[in-house]
């Protein structure tokens, strides 16, 4: 028999954070197959979504009634988690001031 954990009994309808996750995770048995139901979640942040592909890998999880919003983000994190990452060579200057009040006066100068 699956277990369905209930994100919004968690969570309440805005999941914004890395370590709200661990709340989910802390839920999760070893032993049955995992079933995340997001029914009334409105809102979930880039991390949140990150740390949940992280559970999804680890445990084969698997997400049900994600609204638009939310599986939008979701599945925007999960393909980019997908793609190679490019660096790209960052060859700026880099300033150093002296004082907070020079840092100032270097923001307000453009």
């Amino acid at each position: 028999m699956a277990q369905t954990i209930k994100i919004f009994d968690f969570l309440g309808a805005e999941a914004r954070q890395r370590v709200s996750a661990d709340k989910i995770r802390n839920e999760i048995s070893d032993d049955k197959q995992v079933l995340l139901d997001f029914t009334d979640v409105t809102f979930i942040s880039r991390s949140f979504a990150d740390e949940l592909c992280n559970i999804i890998q680890q445990t084969g999880a698997l997400v049900l009634n994600m609204q638009p919003m939310v599986k939008n983000m979701y599945d925007t994190v999960r393909k980019g988690r997908q793609r190679q990452r490019e660096r790209i060579d960052n060859d700026g200057d880099v300033v150093t001031f002296p004082n907070s009040q020079a840092f100032m006066s270097f923001l307000t100068s453009f």
